[in-house]
């Protein structure tokens, strides 16, 4: 027994664990690159995704943000003018209440008239007057515009420069007029463009775009840090970094650092505006590294299910008498298929060979024999099956469209000869649709199955047959049947469709389903065509349905 035990170790174990080992790894390595490159392409279109929205929804924000600074400078600019005229005027009241008259509905926060010198001589606000704005320099250079013929309106806000105003901070658009050798000041409140700008935070449209879980974007400018999720960023000067140099210069996808933390980065530049798209590489890898141990798992389960059925079949077949005795009781129970399994010794493969061919022969005897008959059945089954399948509709059961044009045209040809009659009529289930849309397909298809099972028990002669010309239309060939047995036939199928009662309570003809029938009868010639009867049948249809449907109309050809 120990020699058996060390047999199976070394020659089947042994070589199984270490190829199944090695398959594992090698499946497990080509598996980790595919992923790789699923997870890459997958990772590429987001970040591209990321990218192009950022920079779509930038520029829209600049251009919302310039047109928004030039409407107000051009209606600030447009008050200063109206405003510096009504105040050139002779005997106009410039007192602090005036003043403050003046600006209120204007929108206008400060309004400052100084002299040649300088000097605040009337103002808005009583702690303004005597102000010199000579100063300080911020307001100097109103001084200087006012010795000019220049009317300025500053594109960014300022703060009051009046010392110890009781005012406060004054955020201005400030719009400057000459005046008597002096000049005037007025103020309008910059609240809306700051706000304006709060809202269309380039940081903050950064922040609420959502790449994933852990990823994040940032915006650089010039090489300036516009947009980070981290606002102590704001500002920072990355011109000099390798990082910036490499995303500078083109758009991509590469593998960054950025803090010694590796990142996958997709980036795009446009005109020095360069957003960029990173997914931190343990997010990268967790789906890899969740599939691939996966796998490891899987496949270490398989290798001790497959060690342990390898160990229970050897050991089995360590018991070859049993396994003998097991087969010869199945072929003497008359199972012949029957065979004794396995590699024996000399003596019981002897046995092994005997018994199998014994069998063997039994069984091909009785093989060959029911062969023939089977083969025999099993042509005349294809043969109904493949008749059943070509010509008969697997809804209905009444003969199909390829049944009619092929039948139709033969019985077209025997008729000729001897200039016979025959008669077509086209069936149109009324407002079938409607009765779909109200009872539902599944409704609509047993409708269509109890129709075609009337039409079909109502056409009783030999050569007579009812096929489904498509949908819920019928189509009905009667050869030899002249005009009035054809309309005979159109009044019966009428009748028994409208007495089975099948509900259609949306059909615009009846409460019940009805039908339109189209009737054609002709003497066959030899240059008429299959197309020709059921045209004409088809046009008769159409009239039935123009007249109001659940009737017949005849029109010969």
């Amino acid at each position: 027994m120990k020699s058996v035990k060390m047999s199976f170790k070394n020659r089947v174990l042994i070589p199984a664990i270490t190829i199944f080992t090695i398959s594992v790894f090698l499946i497990a390595a080509n598996d980790f690159r595919l992923l790789d490159m699923s997870i890459k392409t997958k990772t590429n279109s987001i970040l591209d995704i990321f990218t192009s929205d950022i920079l779509n929804q930038i520029n829209q924000l600049d251009m919302i943000l310039e047109t928004t600074k030039e409407t107000l400078n051009k209606q600030n600019m447009a008050i200063t003018r109206a405003v510096a005229q009504i105040l050139d005027q002779e005997g106009v009241d410039m007192s602090t209440e005036a003043l403050k008259r003046l600006c209120e509905p204007l929108g206008i926060i400060e309004l400052t008239v100084a002299d040649s010198n300088g000097v605040v001589i009337y103002s808005n606000f009583d702690e303004y007057i005597g102000f010199n704005y000579n100063s300080t320099e911020p307001t100097r250079k109103y001084m200087d515009l006012a010795d000019g013929t220049i009317n300025e309106l500053t594109e960014e806000p300022r703060k009051s420069e009046v010392e110890m105003s009781t005012v406060g901070d004054l955020g201005h658009y400030t719009g400057i007029s000459r005046k008597n050798g002096g000049f005037l000041q007025i103020g309008y409140d910059a609240g809306i463009l700051l706000r304006l700008q709060d809202e269309i935070n380039i940081a903050k449209v950064i922040k609420e775009t959502k790449i994933g879980e852990n990823s994040y974007g940032i915006v650089v400018n010039n090489g300036i840090i516009t947009a980070h999720p981290n606002d102590a960023l704001l500002g920072y000067d990355i011109s000099s970094n390798e990082l910036y140099k490499t995303i500078s210069t083109s758009d991509g996808f590469s593998w960054i650092y950025i803090n010694e933390v590796r990142y996958y980065a997709g980036y795009k530049n446009i005109n020095g505006r360069i957003v960029i798209g990173l997914v931190p590489e343990t997010d990268y890898y967790r789906e890899i590294r969740n599939i691939f141990f996966n796998t490891l798992i899987f496949f270490s389960v398989s290798l001790f299910i497959m060690i342990f059925a390898i160990y229970k079949i050897i050991n089995r077949q360590l018991k070859p008498i049993t396994k003998v005795t097991e087969g010869i009781k199945e072929i003497a129970k008359g199972n012949f298929d029957a065979r004794i399994e396995g590699n024996y010794t000399d003596e019981f493969s002897l046995i092994k060979n005997a018994v199998n061919d014994m069998a063997k022969n039994i069984s091909s005897y009785l093989n060959d024999k029911l062969k023939a008959e089977r083969l025999v059945h099993e042509a005349e089954l294809q043969k109904l099956d493949l008749m059943l399948k070509v010509n008969y509709d697997g809804l209905t059961g009444v003969y199909n469209r390829r049944y009619l044009d092929e039948n139709l045209e033969h019985i077209i040809k025997t008729l000729s000869r001897s200039r016979g009659t025959i008669s077509i009529l086209m069936v149109d289930i009324d407002y079938f649709k409607l009765f779909n849309d109200t009872y539902g397909h599944s409704e609509g298809d047993e409708c269509l199955k109890i129709i075609a099972k009337n039409l079909n028990e109502n056409v009783t002669r030999e050569n007579d047959f009812v096929t489904r010309y498509g949908g819920e239309e019928f189509c009905i060939v009667l050869p030899n049947t002249d005009e009035n047995g054809a309309r005979q036939i159109a009044d019966k199928m009428l009748n028994v469709i409208r007495a089975l009662k099948i509900k259609n309570e949306k059909s615009l003809a009846a409460e019940f389903v009805t039908i339109s029938i189209g009737v054609t009868t002709g003497i066959v010639t030899h240059v008429q065509k299959n197309e020709d009867y059921i045209k004409r049948a088809d046009e008769a249809l159409y009239m039935s349905k123009q007249n109001g449907r659940d009737r017949s109309t005849f029109l010969p050809i």
